[in-house]
């Protein structure tokens, strides 16, 4: 290996997964300066953006465990693996995960503090304390996405005032990890309070919620993006069963594409996907069938569905080819 040119061992590490290169890190200087170099992680991370490999899964307060969808599928042994952080890197006393980008998670803590954490490295990171969002009198809501335009991470929160404080503000802030810093921008012309605190669905450069419109009766259900390089909000065009039917946490992304999902209670689950995004045409709707209370979490590259709080295994997606 000392006689094959950089260029060479570059294209060979571009193939292998994360947590591979968190091995390699070992081998040498020489390897540990390429897979740590910014271009190199910038590179394989645009190879491997389509291809999600891992689920992430947590519980009893950092406890961390992880789902290989690239060979999930139900059998009697399946088991969540469970990550161990260093002492000095453990993010202690999270309670739940409010975004994902690039492999980095946006994590709150029992104080409501902001942590990003990198499974693959086992690092993470406590962001400081936003002086526009407290938490006493708010109910914020929580986005983590990419800027591609600057190359940076953000971090945006949008604070509710509760019902006792008679506002109605959506107070929004971002923070920027370069800068390490919080600012205020322009409040929110949504009503965000309808669906209580939620996390926002990053797709195509943008983070989306679920809010209202409108005034008195006239108040409708949308979707709404957020970009994260103009920082602007603006509806999306959205299937027709999302008014009145579409809780906030049934928003989310399915094979890179902005989905909602309509729960069945207790009868089959419908799932629209946006497969063009901004597009209205584009609306597919698929069909999960679970004759039960569950919530589908997450489609393995086998096809196969992964429920929350439910033992039942399930088949593919099914879809039934409705457009609106």
């Amino acid at each position: 290996m000392p006689n094959f040119p950089d260029e060479i061992i570059v294209k060979v590490l571009f193939r292998f997964p994360v947590k591979s290169l968190c091995q390699f890190r070992c081998v040498s200087k020489r390897w540990l300066s390429l897979i740590s170099d910014h271009h190199f992680i910038k590179t394989h991370l645009n190879r491997n953006t389509n291809k999600p490999e891992q689920l992430i899964l947590i519980s009893n307060f950092s406890d961390f465990y992880y789902v290989d969808l690239k060979s999930f599928q139900f059998r009697d042994d399946f088991v969540a693996i469970h990550l161990k952080f260093p002492p000095e890197q453990n993010p202690n006393r999270c309670v739940a995960i409010w975004g994902s980008c690039n492999g980095l998670l946006l994590m709150l803590d029992i104080c409501f503090s902001c942590i990003l954490v990198n499974p693959s490295t086992r690092q993470s990171r406590k962001l400081p304390k936003s002086s526009f969002s407290k938490s006493k009198f708010h109910l914020n809501s929580y986005g983590l996405g990419h800027d591609s335009s600057n190359d940076d991470y953000k971090v945006v929160t949008i604070s509710n005032h509760d019902q006792d404080a008679n506002c109605a503000d959506n107070m929004v802030s971002v923070y920027t990890l370069r800068t390490n810093l919080w600012r205020r921008i322009e409040d929110s012309p949504y009503d965000h309070t309808v669906h209580g605190p939620s996390r926002g669905i990053l797709v195509r450069g943008a983070l989306h919620w679920l809010a209202r419109k409108g005034v008195g009766s006239n108040k409708s259900t949308v979707i709404v993006s957020f970009d994260l390089a103009d920082e602007n909000f603006r509806d999306m065009p959205s299937p027709d069963s999302v008014d009145n039917f579409i809780l906030v946490e049934d928003l989310g992304v399915l094979g890179g594409c902005l989905c909602v999902l309509v729960p069945g209670y207790g009868v089959d689950n419908d799932v629209w996907v946006m497969k063009e995004y901004g597009m209205r045409d584009s609306w597919i709707k698929f069909t999960i069938n679970c004759n039960n209370f569950c919530k589908p979490l997450c489609l393995s590259t086998t096809g196969e569905v992964l429920l929350e709080g439910c033992q039942k295994r399930v088949g593919p997606l099914q879809s039934t080819r409705e457009k609106i």
